[in-house]
């Protein structure tokens, strides 16, 4: 290109600038990208290859972060590891102490400290499934896998694996089987103690007796007890006379006495006067000497002996004696009055406590009650006082008894022995109109039983022949502990002495019902399931002296297992009379929101599998059955249930298992399921070695807790091997990512100092043109100078 010589465009500066300019961005980018050692620092240097490091960047920090939770996954699942590792170990030793336990060599006391470190294992089972976690998460109590909900006790889960979110209706059509039953020996008096309970109540609300000491047995003939308004036969609303009437007498050889009616007597409280002459004498009637007591019925307190003298063919005198007054007049019989020293007579006297014939005492929990045996008849007791008798119901839903003492004195015609005796008397709570307890009239029979014969449920444990050894050592020295196994449960109660039968049926009654969840809810069978047979009767009642036990839930789970001292034990001698059978139940499980039946099964298992993916149903055997009392055989008997909601439950199961995030993308995750692993989950609930028997079955219950538990630990080892590949698999996908976005967008170094060197010579080189090609347009001016 040809041009003049100008001066006001300097076209080689400008075109030197240019190329100077060209090269300083050469530079300067060679010196960005060595600086920061990136090929591709914005998006204006390379658009396209930027989009995909940037990609590739975002796919990397997946893999890492991918690797980091399989990392706390792997954590998490050693954690579980570690517990469940705790809990095989407990069934190892679980299992060692039940082939101990199967040895026929200890005794119940050895297997009594055997089961002692069971229930601790077992408690520590349940609480490592209960607390073991990871970052508050609950790892083997089934919350790891899912949730349920049934609103009712008659059917729980145990979730085992992978489950869905659902509602199901479950239908039971169950086949009762029926529960196990157990007796004790028979229960006997100790010799010199006495028994007693009602024969017949009669219309009296007389419900039980007690406390029998020192009056006849009632071999040849029972107690009547009468109960009614007071009365002394005379018109209604008249005053009610005092009384006094013969019982009995003894009298020597040679004696010849014998009296008339006495009429006459006044005495502050109903009782005994014992009669005893002091000297011999062929005319008692005009005057032989004698001695009395006054002996209370009503609370057993005692007057002193007084001397008096006959007079006049009478016995006669005021007698004064720890309070109380009683003024006498008792006529001799004519040509009846040779007495000898020692001979002895016996009256009952009643005392009116200023009452009206008939006055309705009953109303207000009071009355009259007079006892009888073999045609005589005692005093006539007055209780005036309201509630005296009869308390009102306090409406706690227990049956309540007022005890009422009665004092009785007896003459062995044969030896002259006056005898002084007592029985309790329970009358039951009753509420009439009024406020007040209301008595109820009748007779009552009263059966007394002496040493050697069968118990009655008042007899106290320390007057049991059972529980004294051959050496007179008793038993209930001290406290006695029964530990009751049942329903997965265990509880302990404490027996002591001065325990009656009654009190012992009370206590494991409530230890069955309440604290192992082992009644039927309806009072009329709960109250029946411990009971003590006073008489002979029907079904497991036929023996006299027997505790009869038994829950309200039939099949394995309704069997009762006790443990105490050997010597408790043998005392007791339980043996089963009774073999449990399983219910054969019909388990229909559909899916409440598209009617799809999930899965049916018979079975006779009360733990219920394949009916629900996923959910073990563990079934009360209480579930579809109703329980009732058979009056006509005496047992407890079990049929289908006809209440709806005893056959048609509801489950909801909510998806809760673990999902570990192993991948970039949405659904590359590793679901993670981790059954419980408590006694319940384990089957393990009512393991125990009370028995030898027992033992046994505990080694095959143990046994199958072990595989779960082994089962569930290969599972863990299965996932943690599947992480760690996932790790390995993750790392070489970063390290191959990472190179190739590294040629993407990181810098040559070599190539690029290259490069730079380049354009800094170009640079130089541009400078050092550019400031001769400013200096052409002065050699244009040097013209001019010439």
């Amino acid at each position: 290109m040809s041009t003049g010589m100008i001066t006001n465009s300097n076209l080689f500066s400008l075109s030197s600038l240019v190329a100077a300019g060209r090269n300083q961005s050469d530079l300067s980018q060679s010196i960005n990208r060595l600086s920061s050692g990136l090929r591709i620092n914005t998006f204006m240097d390379d658009p396209s290859r930027m989009a995909i490091s940037e990609k590739m960047r975002g796919f990397i920090l997946g893999l890492q972060t991918s690797s980091q939770n399989a990392q706390d996954g792997i954590s998490y699942l050693q954690t579980a590891e570690g517990a469940a590792n705790e809990v095989s170990n407990m069934l190892q030793r679980m299992r060692e102490l039940a082939v101990e336990g199967a040895n026929g060599v200890y005794s119940a006391n050895d297997r009594l400290e055997i089961q002692k470190e069971i229930d601790q294992l077992k408690e520590e089972i349940d609480r490592i499934s209960e607390t073991t976690q990871f970052n508050t998460k609950k790892l083997i109590n089934g919350e790891s896998s899912g949730a349920w909900n049934s609103g009712t006790d008659k059917i729980s889960a145990v979730i085992n694996g992978t489950v869905a979110d659902g509602n199901y209706d479950i239908n039971f059509n169950v086949k009762p089987g029926q529960n196990q039953v157990q007796s004790t020996q028979i229960f006997t008096l100790r010799e010199g103690k006495l028994g007693a309970y009602v024969g017949s109540q009669g219309t009296t609300n007389i419900g039980q007796v007690s406390n029998p000491d020192n009056i006849q047995d009632t071999e040849e003939g029972s107690y009547s007890v009468t109960v009614q308004n007071p009365t002394d036969g005379g018109a209604a609303g008249a005053q009610m006379s005092s009384s006094m009437t013969f019982i009995n007498s003894y009298q020597k050889n040679g004696s010849n006495m014998a009296f008339g009616s006495v009429t006459a007597v006044t005495t502050n409280e109903s009782g005994y006067f014992m009669i005893e002459f002091t000297e011999n004498s062929t005319n008692a009637a005009a005057g032989a000497g004698y001695r009395v007591k006054f002996i209370s019925a009503e609370n057993g307190e005692e007057g002193q002996w007084l001397d008096f003298t006959s007079v006049n063919g009478k016995l006669q005198g005021s007698y004064n004696s720890n309070g109380f007054n009683l003024n006498f007049e008792i006529p001799m019989l004519a040509g009846a009055d040779t007495v000898n020293d020692g001979d002895k007579f016996l009256f009952s006297v009643t005392d009116s406590k200023g009452v009206a014939n008939d006055d309705n005492l009953m109303a207000n929990g009071g009355g009259a009650l007079q006892i009888s045996h073999n045609g005589v008849q005692g005093p006539v007791i007055v209780y005036n006082q309201p509630d005296s008798l009869t308390k009102p119901d306090d409406k706690d839903g227990i049956v309540d008894y007022n005890n009422v003492t009665v004092h009785t004195v007896t003459l062995d015609s044969k030896t002259g022995t006056f005898n002084a005796g007592e029985i309790t008397l329970g009358f039951k709570e009753n509420t009439g109109a009024a406020a007040n307890g209301q008595t109820l009239s009748g007779t009552a029979t009263i059966e007394v039983r002496k040493g050697g014969k069968a118990a009655t449920s008042t007899t106290k444990l320390s007057e049991l022949a059972n529980f004294v050894d051959e050496n007179g050592v008793e038993l209930f020295a001290v406290t006695q502990e029964l530990k009751i196994y049942g329903n997965n449960k265990n509880t302990t109660i404490y027996l002591e002495g001065d325990d009656t039968i009654q009190d012992v049926v009370d206590k494991i009654t409530k230890a069955i019902t309440q604290d192992l969840d082992m009644g039927s809810g309806l009072t009329e069978v709960d109250k029946k399931l411990i009971s003590f047979n006073q008489t002979e009767s029907t079904g497991f009642g036929v023996v006299p002296g027997t505790m009869i036990l038994q829950s309200a839930l039939t099949g394995k789970d309704g069997e009762l297992s006790f443990i105490g001292s050997q010597k408790l034990m043998d005392a007791l001698g339980l043996e089963v009379v009774q073999e449990s059978s399983q219910n054969i139940q019909t388990i229909t499980a559909k899916d409440n929101l598209t009617g799809v039946i999930s899965g049916e099964r018979v079975t006779s298992n009360s733990r219920v599998t394949d009916v629900i993916h996923g959910v073990d149903l563990i079934v009360d055997t209480r579930t579809g059955v109703d329980a009732y009392y058979n009056t006509g055989t005496g047992k407890i008997d079990f049929k289908p249930s006809s209440r709806l909601e005893n056959q048609n439950l509801n489950l909801h199961i909510v998806d809760a298992r673990t999902e570990i995030q192993i991948g970039t993308e949405k659904g590359e995750k590793l679901d993670v399921s981790l059954p419980a692993l408590n006694t319940a989950a384990l089957g393990i609930g009512n393991t125990n070695i009370n028995t030898q028997d027992d033992a046994q079955r505990a080694i095959t219950e143990i046994d199958n807790a072990l595989t779960k538990v082994v089962s569930t630990r290969a599972k863990i080892g299965a996932y943690i091997n599947r992480l760690n590949s996932t790790i390995n698999t993750l790392a070489t996908a970063e390290e191959n990512t990472t190179s190739s976005e590294s040629r993407i967008r990181d810098t040559d170094i070599a190539r690029e100092t290259t490069a730079m060197t380049t354009a800094q010579v170009a640079y130089q080189a541009n400078i050092a043109i550019l400031a001769q090609a400013n200096q052409i347009p002065a050699i244009a001016l040097s013209l001019l100078q010439a």
